[in-house]
């Protein structure tokens, strides 16, 4: 079967879940091509990354978040169809995986193939003010004209049943089986390997490193001041993005990873399961998380809900007292979330001919 994905990612990102999803399905025999993030300019020349995938590119010019602007927004849809029509017209496409939260016109360029839209972060949420009512219409407007529509987390899912009842969570999933991590009585650090910007509680951290924690930072870094201050702290320290592979002497020394997202930051709340979390598991490493409202339920001890720094420190010490006697249940908990979970959810979707008649999609106002 060959895919289309269409994305605003660039390949060359921090890998996300649609970069994960192709590759899964590249490693299942499928072929793949990749729209990435459009471009105002640059080259639109298709890249092989490897004999099975595909990037490809088309121009757009005007950002989404300015949509609200009726005009603008006609305009670049037009702009947009007519691309990707003159691209995919001499391909055989059995499926597209739609990522794009405003793109309710994909039906009338393909009318007879199931289109899945994967709703993998909170659009509406995170538009800005002005955007916001027309980000919501185009987003119901995209899942009511796909054949199905999926979701990474509950919140989200709960959105999208309001207009597609139908829709289900598709989580992310370890791409590694789980093994039994070395014993090591000297683990007592803690883990945080992911993109270093804005969502973290700064609080919360420096407090936990004032109290003597040593946490080793892993990942992409944003240009920001309290980034900055933090990983300057005594107890922290840091290396640019590494697969967790490549971080054994690391991973070694802690007894879990730390995902301190800030609750002040609106996008964060409707994370169910970070992208990497099930990743963490499989090294054996139980997730301290800050207590988002719509985290997965998962068994005590695989999952810390910490609502302030003194619940950090709590659950750092009983993960330190724990580690070994945890990792039974972190092995049995993965059992459903590994990558042959999801691709059997997602071809049974297909199997079954997703869905609903479903005709070209707009939207109206402004």
């Amino acid at each position: 079967m060959r895919f289309i994905f269409l994305t605003r990612t660039n390949w060359n990102e921090p890998p996300r879940i649609r970069h994960q999803l192709a590759e899964l399905l590249v490693s299942e025999g499928h072929d793949v091509v990749f729209f990435q993030k459009p471009v105002a300019r640059a080259s639109l020349q298709d890249t092989s990354v490897k004999s099975s995938l595909t990037l490809s590119r088309y121009r757009s010019y005007v950002h989404h978040q300015l949509k609200f602007l009726t005009p603008l927004r006609w305009i670049d849809d037009w702009h947009v169809r007519t691309q990707l029509r003159a691209r995919i017209a001499k391909l055989n496409v059995d499926a597209v995986v739609n990522f794009n939260y405003d793109y309710p016109f994909l039906r009338a360029l393909f009318p007879n193939t199931p289109l899945i839209h994967l709703i993998n972060d909170d659009f509406v949420g995170s538009a800005n003010a002005l955007h916001r009512p027309t980000a919501e219409r185009l987003q119901t407007a995209t899942s009511a004209s796909s054949d199905y529509t999926l979701c990474v987390s509950h919140q989200l899912l709960a959105e999208a049943r309001k207009a597609t009842p139908d829709s289900a969570l598709f989580l992310p999933w370890a791409r590694r089986e789980y093994r039994r991590p070395p014993t090591n009585p000297a683990r007592d650090e803690l883990l945080y390997w992911g993109y270093i910007n804005e969502r973290i509680n700064f609080c919360d951290v420096t407090a936990l490193l004032d109290s003597g924690v040593r946490i080793n930072f892993v990942g992409q870094v944003s240009d920001d001041a309290r980034i900055a201050t933090m990983l300057e702290h005594a107890n922290a320290t840091y290396q640019p993005p590494r697969p967790l592979a490549e971080l054994a002497d690391v991973v070694n020394r802690c007894s879990a990873s730390i995902l301190p997202y800030d609750l002040e930051f609106e996008p964060n709340l409707a994370i169910s399961m970070s992208n990497r979390g099930f990743e963490l598991l499989s090294w054996g490493l139980p997730l301290l998380f800050s207590n988002l409202p719509h985290l997965i339920d998962a068994p005590p001890g695989v999952l810390y809900k910490c609502m302030s720094v003194d619940d950090y420190r709590a659950a750092h010490a009983q993960a330190v007292r724990q580690f070994e006697s945890m990792q039974d249940t972190i092995s049995a908990f993965l059992d459903d979330h590994y990558a042959e979970s999801r691709y059997r959810q997602l071809m049974k979707i297909l199997e079954q001919g997703a869905g609903r008649p479903s005709a070209p999609g707009s939207v109206g106002g402004g």
